[in-house]
């Protein structure tokens, strides 16, 4: 957690710690440098300078290279020893007395050792101090009102003496006329206090058994340091949660310094920060109460409104028992949206954007921590693991300590989730706790439970609330949702013991029982929680709720006639409860099922749904009951609700169509006296007029006069619509239907057909073929768009009449899969015409953009030369807004065709080009961006337009991929250059507006290997300063980009003269937004560099290639380790020649770079390496470091385990040895492969099971 946003991120563990009293602060020389003391260089410096040793002493020649550089091959403690021999002991301490106190500013305690002293406290806030320095600041700070100790009398920790005071490991100050002054300075005293005598050591010890302890003040080089943490962690794999260091620089650098000591580094990046940090602590250590007040206080505000440091400071408030329960029980609640800051997927997931508009929601800015690992690149997974939760069981829980989430089933709760499910059970006013559980896929009990019982005795919460958590209950009270249902599996087992017993069919209802499925919602709603009240928001806005049906898995069962009726009433209930889960939420959009799948129909059946086959299903089982027992079929119809729009309306018109079960009078009456809604509702229109028409014969005439009659009625206005324009719907309505009848063979009274033939004139643009597909289902509503270019409309008509055919015909009917496009079709077959038509048009000021580019587009290459140079002419002359609206299809066709137009023309070609490339640049930015859109968040573009996949779609790119298409069709012409007439044009789009010049630049260094051997002179002058990285120049992103996106390098003069800008492009490439693949380019190329080109001028050397490497992101890093397999695969002896000297030779050797992320990667090479798996190890062993990652990083390992060519079987000893490497002791993430990868090591080599090493691992199993 960090107090200030620039602070140092305090494990949550040490904040718990010292809240117990626990901490104990190790102080050294940094936290009172403040008062004026000095380093212990500074200390050295000046007790030199007093004695004036002279230049050619021992003492001199050790500290030169102190005073000239700050460090030496003699260390500090060796150069005091050293002073001992010259000058005595004694001597030596007495003036570092006197110098202690004089470099005293004043005699008021300093503001750093108050702070610390109270939060290096007990519970009761006595200060409990370890300090290596002499000075008597604390003591100051507190007045002299507290005990000290000194050594060799240090409290013994073990028998329980309280460590209450300052103890001074080092030693005390004495006044300098004091007869003794025993201070540790020396390599001899550091011996002698950790090592003879050893009482440092063994309190150090005792104080680690007992204490969790944070240095401060040191830096990992200091001699106390070295003598205090050497021996801890000799093997850098103990287990660290004991042991902190505050130390400034970069995070990676610190933690590097730190590891081998067996510290865990808390990195900060200045001084001030620190002290501000800690005197907030101190705050915090004074009264946890009151902070975690101010804190819950802060929380009210909302998260949204917080900074990511102080979101964090609320997750850390509820990560600890107190703290939940002190959150839930406020008196003012916080947000339910806390919990997009609690649940990591929420808070971390990407980007979201809206379908309706331009909306994107990125809950990192509105959820972040500030600990949260950065979010990978496009092509990167998120590995949630790295991320905090505050919804899980963590160590700090204690009670119990296995994996317990309130995504996941278990038993109980501990208890600081028992709080956070009460706080989250209250929040069900709140849609956003609604949305929340529907995006897990588990939910504890415990936490259902509450939220069920919340929902019951609160009042007043609105009915949309009670019903959405009713469904949530519902969804998790069926453990079908995240199981493996095997259901069916068990069904049929039991059915073909026992048959259809009462047993067995109750088991067949349940197995066979819809459910409801939850998903995400849609668009912007799958990361943005929904901000409104209930009354506004809608259940969809939530989750996007479905009807599942079990997988029957191809299953068929065989049903005797005399179980069929109570089967068939086990799929009538299920049917009941698909039409009650609709009920609650919403029909589906897709057509749902007709009674009549083969008539009237166009197209393959297909299924809208889940519930169509089962639906099916039951119509077949209906079929099968009214043959054999017609009376219990008949009842059944007679008591489905006509009112249920989704099935059983639909079944009872489909059964009472069926002779055997119903008389055509009785049937008909029933439907005669439906209510106009249900007789006109749409879904059923099929079932209803088939029955009418099925059985018009059989009904009298009374009836028939009857049905036509409320027919005539036509549907009442549910729509709303105004008065006059449903006049028109409702007597077209009634026309199609009677019209529909009529086609079918129903014969009508006189009177009728009279009325019926008035209707119809009456209504506009009547047309009786629609009439005859009035009833048609159209399954086909999937599959490609065909696009029919049938000329044959436009063959007869007159060329001032093609354009309005075109554009009518052109309408897409949205029933069909076919696209009418007569006018593609005319320009390919008479392109005279087509462009005659649009003339025309045009001279009324009429441009179709969608027709000319047609005509663009579909131009044929054959046509007589007269013809040609016309159509070119007309599109030069087109209006400049009508050529911009075809930027694309222009300059694409520029691009595919001036070559040709050249041959034919030259000063056409160049004319026409000029003209277009005129109206753009007039247009200005928008004629010259890309097709490919972008996303972007408060006006900035997300990732980088200047990109070779931009320009490859934009108008300029096309332009300059035209330019080069037509030098290189003029093979004549390679050796004198690039002619003027195409480098003055070139010259011209390169200074494009908005983003067109960058898309030529990336289009021409995309061939700057070409370009190069072409024209070198204009390359040079033109082109390759284009690479130069500062800040002066804004072209680089773009050059770069596009030579980086070439698969072949450029001569080696080239390559010479931008390599100094490809070394620095590593401190400018990631602020570009580019995408990872790009990243990985720069990576592998400067591995190709080093290893093919490392002998030539535009190669790099190794220490040019370490310096660019360094400068990389780890993504770059593990991509140029990935490059090195691809090589070793690659190439004969590619791992000896080439992977081997790189890593040994090139690969920066800083511990800064040996992080748990590139192990991974470092673990993928091994795994690839193969038979030369023995030679690369040695090599890349000194890279590992353990891994705390959850990704299957020794999968290349575990993969092959049984095989041959098992690494594990082959090379045993080297591969335990690189576990033990990686993974580290106290692990939280140990690889699921670890056991059976130790149980083939133990198979291939047996001697290894006695080994430490393996010891450790199996007991880090063990315990696990």
């Amino acid at each position: 957690m960090r107090f200030c946003s620039d602070g140092p991120n305090i494990p949550d563990y040490l904040l718990d710690k010292r809240d117990k009293g626990r901490v104990v602060f190790l102080c050294g020389a940094g936290v009172s440098l403040n008062k004026g003391m000095p380093t212990f260089l500074e200390l050295a410096r000046q007790v030199i300078n007093y004695f004036d040793p002279p230049i050619d002493s021992e003492v001199c020649l050790a500290f030169k290279p102190w005073k000239e550089v700050g460090r030496g091959p003699v260390s500090l403690d060796q150069i005091f020893h050293l002073l001992y021999l010259d000058y005595g002991k004694d001597e030596v301490s007495e003036i570092v007395a006197k110098i202690l106190k004089v470099n005293k500013s004043n005699n008021a305690g300093s503001d750093e050792h108050e702070v610390i002293s109270r939060i290096s406290s007990d519970q009761k806030g006595r200060p409990q101090i370890v300090t290596t320095n002499f000075d008597r600041l604390f003591e100051e700070a507190l007045d002299y009102n507290i005990e000290y100790h000194v050594p060799p009398s240090l409290p013994d920790i073990n028998l329980g003496i309280p460590l209450t005071g300052v103890t001074y490991l080092h030693g005390r100050l004495q006044d300098a006329g004091s007869d003794h002054h025993s201070y540790i300075l020396s390599s001899a005293d550091f011996g002698r206090a950790y090592l003879s005598e050893a009482w440092a050591t063994n309190f150090v010890r005792s104080l680690l058994k007992s204490f969790t302890v944070v240095l401060v003040g040191y830096q990992a080089e200091d001699p106390p340091v070295k003598y205090l943490l050497q021996g801890l962690n000799h093997d850098g794999k103990s287990d660290r949660k004991n042991l902190y260091a505050f130390d400034k620089g970069l995070p990676e650098e610190v933690e590097a310094k730190w590891r081998d000591r067996g510290v865990t580094a808390i990195p900060y990046s200045d001084h001030p920060q620190l002290w501000k940090s800690l005197s907030a602590w101190a705050d915090r250590a004074k009264s946890p109460k009151k902070w975690r007040a101010n804190i819950i206080k802060m929380a009210l505000i909302g998260p949204a409104k917080l900074e990511p440091h102080e979101r964090g400071q609320v997750m850390h408030l509820v990560s600890s028992k107190v703290g939940a329960r002190e959150f839930c029980q406020s008196e003012i609640s916080p947000s339910a949206e806390w919990l997009c800051v609690f649940d990591p997927i929420c808070r971390g997931s990407g980007p979201a954007q809206s379908y309706v508009d331009d909306e994107v929601f990125d809950p990192v800015e509105y959820y972040g921590l500030d600990d949260d690992p950065s979010r990978p690149g496009d092509e990167g997974k998120i590995d949630f693991e790295g991320y905090r939760s505050a919804l899980k069981w963590s160590k700090n829980d204690q009670d119990p300590n296995s994996d317990y989430r309130l995504s996941m089933f278990n038993p109980t709760l501990p208890k600081r989730l028992h709080y956070l499910s009460l706080w989250m059970a209250s929040k069900v006013d709140s849609p956003i706790l609604a949305w929340w559980l529907f995006k897990q896929n588990r939910v504890h009990p415990v936490l259902l439970e509450r939220v069920g019982f919340e929902v019951k005795i609160k009042k007043n919460l609105p009915l949309k609330a009670v019903k959405t958590f009713n469904l949530i209950l519902e969804c998790f009270s069926d453990s079908r949702r995240y199981e493996w249902d095997e259901g069916w599996f068990d069904f049929i087992d039991r059915l073909k013991r026992e048959g259809w017993t009462p047993g067995v069919v109750r088991s067949f209802q349940a197995t066979t029982s819809p459910m409801l499925s939850f998903s995400s919602p849609y668009g912007v709603g799958t990361q943005k929680p929904p901000f409104s009240d209930w009354d506004g928001v809608d259940v969809n806005e939530l989750a996007n709720l479905k009807v599942k049906l079990p997988d029957r898995h191809a299953g068929e069962i065989e049903i005797p006639n005399e179980d069929l009726v109570p089967v068939f009433d086990s799929l009538e209930a299920n049917l009941k409860r698909i039409v009650s889960f609709y009920s609650d939420v919403g029909v589906p959009f897709f057509k749902m099922p007709t009674c009549y799948p083969e008539r009237e129909v166009e197209g393959d059946r297909r299924l809208g749904g889940e519930a169509d086959s089962y639906f099916y299903w039951f119509l077949d089982l209906f079929d099968r009951v009214s043959d054999c027992f017609p009376e219990v079929a008949r009842n059944k119809a007679l008591l489905w609700d006509s009112g249920e729009p989704v099935f059983f309306r639909r079944l009872k018109l489909y059964a009472f169509n069926k002779e055997g079960l119903f008389e055509a009078s009785d049937a008909g009456r029933v439907v005669a006296e439906l209510t106009q809604d249900i007789f006109w509702c749409p879904d059923s229109r099929r079932e209803l007029l088939f029955f009418i028409t099925d059985r018009w014969k059989d009904f009298d005439d009374s009836l028939r006069r009857t049905i036509v009659n409320k027919i005539m009625e036509g549907p009442c206005n549910y729509g709303g619509w105004p008065e006059e324009e449903f006049a028109n719907i409702k007597k077209s309505l009634v026309c199609m239907f009677l019209r529909w009848m009529q086609l079918q063979g129903c014969v009508f009274e006189r009177e009728e057909e009279a009325r019926l033939k008035i209707l119809i004139a009456e209504t506009k643009e009547w047309d009786d073929g629609r009439a005859s597909r009035f009833l048609l289902e159209y399954n086909g509503f999937g599959g490609w768009v065909k696009t029919d270019e049938d000329v044959s409309l436009l063959e007869d008509v007159e060329c001032e009449k093609i354009v309005e055919i075109s554009i009518k015909e052109s309408e897409r009917d949205f029933h069909s899969l076919t696209e009418k496009r007569p006018f593609n079709g005319l320009v390919k077959t008479d392109p005279a015409r087509a462009l005659l038509a649009l003339v025309i048009e045009g001279k009324k000021g009429n441009y179709p953009v969608f027709l000319w580019r047609a005509l663009l587009n579909n131009w044929p290459s054959d046509v007589p030369p007269s013809l040609f140079r016309v159509y070119i002419l007309r599109v030069c002359r087109l209006p400049s807004n009508v050529v911009v609206d075809m930027r694309h299809d222009v300059s694409r066709w520029i691009r595919e065709n001036l070559s040709r137009l050249y041959d034919f023309d030259n000063d056409l070609a160049v004319n026409f080009y000029d003209c277009v490339v005129d109206v753009f640049f007039k247009d200005g930015e928008e004629a010259s961006r890309s097709a490919i859109d972008s996303t972007s968040r408060n006006g900035k573009e997300l990732a980088s337009r200047k990109t070779v996949d931009h320009a490859i779609n934009s108008p300029f790119g096309h332009l300059a991929m035209a330019m080069i298409n037509l030098f290189s069709s003029r093979k004549g012409e390679e050796g004198n250059g690039i002619p003027d007439y195409i480098k003055s044009r070139l010259d011209k789009i390169i200074e494009a507006p908005g983003e067109g010049g960058a898309h030529v630049k990336c289009i021409l260094c995309k061939r700057l290997g070409w370009l190069s051997y072409v024209d070198s002179r204009w390359t040079r002058e033109t082109v390759l300063p284009w690479f130069e990285i500062d800040n002066a120049n804004e072209n680089a992103e773009a050059a770069w980009n596009g030579y980086l996106s070439s698969p072949n390098l450029p001569p080696q003069w080239a390559g010479w003269k931008i390599k100094p800008s490809f070394i620095k492009l590593f401190s400018v490439y990631e602020d570009w937004g580019w995408g990872e693949h790009i990243k990985g380019v720069v990576a592998q190329l400067v591995v190709v560099l080093a290893t093919f080109r490392k002998q030539h001028p535009d190669g790099l050397s190794p220490r040019e290639a370490r310096a660019c490497l360094r400068q990389m992101s780890e993504q770059g890093r593990a991509s140029a380790v990935r490059h090195l397999c691809a090589i070793g695969n690659a190439n004969e002896d590619g791992w000896i020649k080439y992977v081997v000297p790189f890593v040994e030779g090139v690969w920066p050797k800083e511990k800064r770079f040996r992080t748990s992320f590139m192990s991974s990667a470092w673990m993928g090479l091994l795994g690839d390496s193969g038979d030369n798996f023995l030679d690369v190890f040695p090599v890349v062993l000194k890279n590992l470091v353990p891994i705390n990652s959850n990704d299957y990083w020794l999968y290349r390992f575990h993969s092959k385990i049984d095989s041959d060519d098992s690494l594990v079987i082959k090379y045993p000893v080297q591969v335990l040895e690189m576990l033990n490497a990686t993974i580290m002791d106290g692990a939280d993430n140990l690889p699921y492969e670890i056991h059976e990868i130790l149980e083939v090591i133990e198979r291939s080599c047996p001697e290894l099971s006695s080994d430490s090493r393996f010891f450790r691992l199996q007991e880090l199993i063990e315990n696990v």
